[in-house]
């Protein structure tokens, strides 16, 4: 079976394309034929998915969208399997190559701005169904910009591509609260959640806390923009301190438009000598690996509904707690009390936060009792289980992919 994987962004910036650097290596190792068209390619000095997996790529920014198409339709897919592009001409003639399978990472033709969120008084998840109705919250909620111009566009983009997705033979998510968001759009037969695919540790590390160290170390991963929380974090840090009495390092790893207003942030709370708080940048796989190995908990804040939250389940296989806000499909991977701890988030705030951080490494008693639930509760996130339920929609949608063909350009 030959597999074309269309996604916006050939570089690792986020969770999808850390999903995707996986999915390459368990659909190689499945003797599942593989290509990518990407509308950007990585640039230099960031590290592309397909970096340990040879594959042939198709870059639109490289050349054009057409030479691109041509070469991929030329490739002779059976199957379409795309994680979205932004531009919508690009999609259709990608989509009409084979048939075609979507995995939902957001909220693209359920949602104005994509978003699923309200922003003003507070930021909150949004709930409404996406429709006309929508056009009189826009400002008032600030669900995106201010201009009446910007709202139309938005308006009419996230239709059309609400009517795009009625076209897939399937749309394939990881947590049932996305699931649930598509319900009202495409018939239940051809929604399928899946196991999250999260790569098993190449080491494993020794969980709970160690009191012979008084610094406490904090790990955020993730793309910089206000929805992912940065700033509840950083204001949370100074209580955080003074109840644990210890010393708090936070890395922010990453990269994003927030990443400046974070760092001049951070800069004004280390006059605080007990907190420090470093920017790495973007990190590689071995790179984040050796992060997370020396990391006490993952904090996760955003406030956006994240479909899944990979990192989360990332740090979970290595026995780490997480502590993060109730939003989006994070509580299906983060079990309060058990794997961690979640803050509410109606409306979230720098303190309930702290709140959660605290209850994680209150004691070592309790952190050692969380850090040994999320080893337990990882095993769900087995790679092989991914791979499996995948190869079976694929059969489903592409059901005569291995009979001979007829190829005509």
């Amino acid at each position: 079976m030959r597999v074309l994987i269309a996604t916006r962004d050939r570089a690792l910036l986020g969770g999808l394309e850390v999903y995707l650097r996986a999915v390459l290596g368990a659909l190689a190792a499945a003797h599942i034929e593989v290509a990518i068209l990407a509308e950007h390619d990585a640039p230099r000095g960031t590290e592309p998915l397909d970096a340990s997996v040879q594959v042939p790529v198709w870059c639109v920014d490289r050349s054009s969208a057409e030479s691109a198409v041509k070469a991929a339709r030329q490739w002779y897919p059976d199957l379409v399997f795309s994680h979205g592009l932004e531009d919508a001409s690009l999609s259709d003639r990608v989509v009409a190559m084979a048939p075609s399978i979507y995995f939902a990472h957001g909220y693209h033709g359920l949602c104005i701005s994509g978003e699923r969120m309200h922003k003003n008084p507070a930021a909150q998840t949004c709930h409404r169904r996406f429709g006309w109705q929508c056009l009189g919250h826009y400002y008032p909620r600030r669900c995106g910009g201010l201009s009446p111009i910007t709202m139309w566009r938005d308006y009419s983009r996230e239709m059309r591509e609400r009517e795009r997705l009625t076209r897939f033979s399937a749309i394939l998510t990881t947590s049932d609260y996305v699931r649930r968001e598509f319900e009202h759009l495409v018939p239940a037969q051809r929604l399928r959640k899946v196991p999250m695919l999260v790569r098993k540790p190449a080491s494993v590390r020794a969980i709970g806390l160690d009191d012979s160290r008084r610094q406490r170390r904090l790990l955020f991963a993730g793309r910089m923009t206000p929805l992912k929380g940065g700033d509840f974090l950083l204001d949370a840090l100074p209580e955080v301190a003074r109840a644990l009495g210890a010393e708090l390092e936070l890395t922010m790893a990453g990269d994003g438009p927030s990443r400046e207003t974070w760092q001049l942030k951070a800069r004004r709370l280390e006059t605080d000598p007990g907190i420090a708080v470093r920017f790495p940048g973007w990190l590689s796989e071995a790179q984040l690996g050796q992060e997370l190995a020396r990391t006490d908990l993952l904090v996760m804040p955003s406030v956006w509904p994240e479909p899944f939250g990979l990192i989360g389940a990332e740090a979970a296989r290595l026995g780490i707690p997480s502590a993060a806000f109730d939003v989006g499909g994070i509580s299906e991977w983060l079990l309060d009390g058990i794997s961690g701890a979640l803050a509410p988030s109606n409306p979230p705030t720098a303190k309930q936060l702290a709140t959660a951080i605290l209850r994680c490494l209150g004691d070592g008693e309790t952190y050692l009792q969380l850090a040994r639930g999320a080893l337990e509760s990882s095993s769900r996130f087995d790679p092989e289980l991914h791979l499996a339920a995948l190869l079976e929609i694929f059969g489903q949608v592409a059901p005569n992919s291995e009979l001979e063909r007829a190829r005509t350009a």
